[in-house]
């Protein structure tokens, strides 16, 4: 049983009500989703990635459209997503989208493995293996720069001085 099943045992078992959502044909290593609604404007997507986990948005009608882009936050397992489900479930709450994530994460979220990053940037495996296992505020900015480009993103560096927030141009 994989982690998306498990996820959708256990979500059962605590009467929560979702749908699978099969938009588009099963094809081998794409993501699956799960759509759960509450009420008539409270909404949870999940998004489930074999190598990526579990990624997770909530909503209310009214709000932005999550999409999954990138999803507010992330879960390894289906034990860790349930549990945040339930919990905002329960409490109709909101997700995070400013939690931190470290490089692994950011890495898992994008679908990619640490050998299709370390080709993207023609280093060795233990080269990416190095930087993951690295706090991104002790990172060169060029070398966090340069992993975030390769993962397909954009690293912006903001400054906040009082109530006044800008970003720094890298």
């Amino acid at each position: 049983m994989n982690e998306f099943s498990k996820l959708q045992d256990a979500l059962t078992q605590a009467d929560i009500p979702f749908e699978v959502d099969r938009g588009a044909p099963a094809v081998e290593g794409a993501p699956e989703f799960l759509v759960i609604r509450k009420a008539p404007d409270y909404l949870i997507e999940v998004e489930w990635r074999t190598r990526g986990g579990f990624g997770i948005s909530s909503s209310r009608r009214g709000d932005p459209p999550a999409g999954f882009d990138a999803p507010d936050e992330m879960y390894r397992g289906a034990t860790a997503a349930a549990l945040r489900i339930a919990e905002l479930w329960t409490a109709e709450g909101r997700t995070d989208a400013s939690k931190k994530l470290a490089v692994a994460e950011l890495r898992l979220l994008r679908g990619m493995t640490q050998k299709s990053l370390a080709e993207i940037l023609n280093v060795d495996v233990s080269v990416v293996t190095k930087r993951e296992a690295s706090e991104p505020s002790s990172m060169r900015v060029d070398t966090l720069k340069n992993l975030v480009e390769a993962m397909g993103g954009e690293l912006e560096l903001a400054v906040r001085i009082g109530n006044t927030r800008r970003l720094l141009q890298i």
